[in-house]
């Protein structure tokens, strides 16, 4: 597994896990004390998922946007690991990244 963070501000950021290689999920975590970095966030994660299902029979419809309430974790899994060890990893590791930011943040 290989986890990446992006922060896109000090107070939000896009982190994007792979499994072997393969992306297996692309997450958003926005803490609600700046608004305009969490748009940006917002928008930015947005146009990255667009990208990440062009040429898929996926449809990228979704309102991110419009969600208001704060803190906001959003992730997105894009492989269905055989493995069960790499199965519970991937169940985790994005909760775990989210609750340890948060109370990084002071909000947990």
């Amino acid at each position: 597994m290989a986890y990446r963070w992006r922060a896109s501000a000090e107070t939000a950021g896009i982190a994007t896990l792979r499994c072997r290689g393969e992306l297996a999920s692309l997450s958003l975590l926005a803490s609600g004390k700046e608004r305009d970095a969490d748009q940006i966030t917002l928008t930015a994660f947005q146009h990255h998922l667009l990208r990440e299902l062009h040429g898929t029979p996926y449809e990228p419809s979704f309102g991110l946007l419009e969600i208001k309430e704060r803190p906001l974790v959003a992730i997105v899994n894009f492989l269905d690991p055989k493995d069960k060890s790499d199965q519970v990893v991937l169940a985790l590791a994005d909760r775990c990244f989210a609750a340890a930011y948060f109370r990084y943040q002071n909000l947990a």
